[in-house]
């Protein structure tokens, strides 16, 4: 097992990994999408944080030796229903032809740092992990 800690991605803001590699999966930890957000500064617009999620998670991948081609669910919590739209149409550009397993949790009354979405994925390895954890 290997802990996966990005110098490219926003620090963890807590005691966890950016993700663990085991048995030739890649587990991320959940990305906020105002993970580089001050409390109380207005967040940016849904279409932005859910932009920083999919970045976040592409640099994490690299690290842990996988891509956003290889990712096998991903899991979106949004704080309004009526974002999905926006949320679904830019997922749709990322992940282009690849349709990993999805699932998307509504959380009335928002998430972390004014955040309206956080997301995290599982996805296979396709190559050593190149950062990890001391």
């Amino acid at each position: 097992m290997r802990s996966i800690l990005c110098p490219d991605a926003t620090p963890p803001h807590g005691h966890y990994a950016h993700a663990v590699v085991h048995g030739g999966v890649v587990y991320l930890s959940g990305i906020l999408g105002n993970g580089a957000g001050v409390e109380g500064a207005p967040p940016p617009p849904v279409d932005a944080q859910a932009a920083y999620c999919l970045d976040q998670i592409a640099h994490i991948l690299a690290a842990s030796g996988s891509a956003l081609d290889h990712v096998l669910k991903l899991s979106v919590h949004v704080a309004d229903l009526a974002d999905w739209p926006r949320i679904d149409a830019l997922c749709r550009d990322r992940f282009g032809a690849h349709r990993p397993a999805r699932i998307v949790v509504p959380c009335g009354g928002g998430l972390r740092l004014g955040s309206r979405i956080e997301m995290d994925a599982i996805a296979a390895c396709i190559a050593p992990p190149m950062l990890l954890e001391k």
